[in-house]
C-alpha cells in the first residue's frame, strides 16, 4: 500500500474546507482507504482550518 495525499474538501459544521487529505492507495484493486490514525489526522486539518477561520 502507498500512502498518498491530495487537496480534497471535507465538511465541518455545514462548511467545506480545504484540507491536505492523507490515505492509503491499493494498486492492485485501485482502492482508497484509511485507518484510524488517518482519520484522526485528516479530522485534526479540518478542526484547525475551522479554528483559523473563526479564530477560536
Amino acid at each position: 500500500m502507498r500512502l498518498k495525499q491530495s487537496l480534497t474538501s471535507l465538511t465541518f459544521r455545514k462548511e467545506a474546507f480545504e484540507v491536505v487529505y492523507q490515505y492509503y492507495y491499493c494498486e492492485d484493486s485501485q482502492e482508497e482507504f484509511t485507518d484510524e490514525a488517518l482519520d484522526t489526522l485528516n479530522l485534526e486539518r479540518v478542526y484547525q482550518q475551522y479554528q483559523l477561520k473563526y479564530h477560536r
